[in-house]
């Protein structure tokens, strides 16, 4: 096997966030080009259709927030294309990257997807248009379990196909293959590392924990968090003070995980990003935070526990002072 086996996030030379708050640029952004999603993972809040958003972002919304992105002080390390839906059922996708590349308001431009969109025309244009790299997030490898895990009807073997066609022409793309343990078994682990082990540059499986608010999906209790990794609880949420979420609306959260659009700061229709990222609603939630009140979707939140990467608590009440 040629590839990798590394997480998906990077767990090594990350930014030493006590030292670095507070940060007058983001370091990174999530912009949600499409909160649909052709899929109903049971493990997922997109399993009940109804009770999730579905709009696709309209370009000239995107080239909005990107201008906006123009006005901080530095660049950003990474524009994240996805949050709730798959980027891929936003037909401009293409474009949004080949945009937020030219504006070099980043370092780093890359998606999750579930890849069933991938094709040789789709692959050849995300790479002219400059992405750095693209995480495929694998159904599956039998088709009916796939079905009646995720509700859609994968031919596997055509899949399969343009994931080998992405990597066979990625370019400067690098890619990232994954499948989640969720109904696993050892033998489609083999058959997975067969199948994609030379056909990606890193490659992993996700352990399925409980990050949503709200969602049950069947989930068993963990021991290890999302990494497969030991857990270790955190406290203080540090996204609050890196990272914003602009949905396919223009919602602005404080969060990825906020999928119901319950932690709202404002909406990048109408509202400058770099005003909502220094205006006082955040930099009250961040307060607040940091002495341990927490609001909205935070309280049902376990993504501290299983898939935090970062911790601030130690450095809590220094950081604070900062902010009074």
């Amino acid at each position: 096997m040629k590839a990798k086996e590394h997480p998906r996030i990077r767990l090594e030379g990350r930014t030493n966030l006590a030292e670095a708050i507070p940060l007058d640029t983001p370091l990174h952004v999530f912009i949600d080009p499409s909160a649909a999603c052709n899929f109903k993972c049971k493990f997922c809040f997109n399993a009940d259709k109804s009770r999730t958003h579905h709009e696709i972002m309209p370009f000239p919304l995107f080239v909005k927030i990107i201008d906006d992105l123009k006005k901080f002080p530095h660049k950003l390390k990474a524009i994240r294309l996805y949050a709730y839906g798959d980027p891929l059922m936003n037909i401009r996708l293409p474009d949004m990257v080949e945009y937020a590349k030219r504006a070099c308001v980043t370092d780093f431009v890359e998606f999750t997807t579930n890849g069933w969109w991938l094709n040789p025309d789709l692959n050849r244009k995300l790479v002219a248009a400059g992405l750095d790299a693209i995480t495929i997030s694998v159904p599956g490898l039998d088709e009916e379990k796939v079905k009646e895990i995720c509700g859609q009807k994968v031919n596997i073997g055509r899949y399969i196909a343009h994931v080998i066609d992405f990597y066979q022409n990625k370019g400067n793309c690098r890619v990232h293959v994954k499948l989640t343990n969720y109904d696993l078994t050892y033998g489609d682990v083999e058959l997975f590392h067969s199948i994609f082990g030379d056909y990606c540059d890193e490659i992993s499986i996700d352990n399925v924990v409980p990050i949503w608010a709200g969602i049950e999906g069947n989930i068993k209790v963990p021991d290890k968090n999302i990494y497969m990794r030991e857990i270790v609880p955190v406290e203080v949420c540090p996204y609050l003070f890196y990272h914003l979420t602009i949905n396919a609306n223009g919602d602005v959260s404080t969060c990825f995980v906020d999928w119901e659009h319950k932690n709202l700061l404002g909406n990048a229709k109408t509202e400058s990003i770099k005003d909502i990222w220094n205006g006082e609603k955040l930099r009250n939630r961040r307060i607040s935070m940091l002495e341990g009140f927490k609001e909205g979707i935070c309280v049902g939140c376990n993504q501290l526990k299983y898939g935090q990467p970062d911790s601030i608590d130690e450095h809590r009440f220094d950081i604070e002072s900062r902010f009074l």
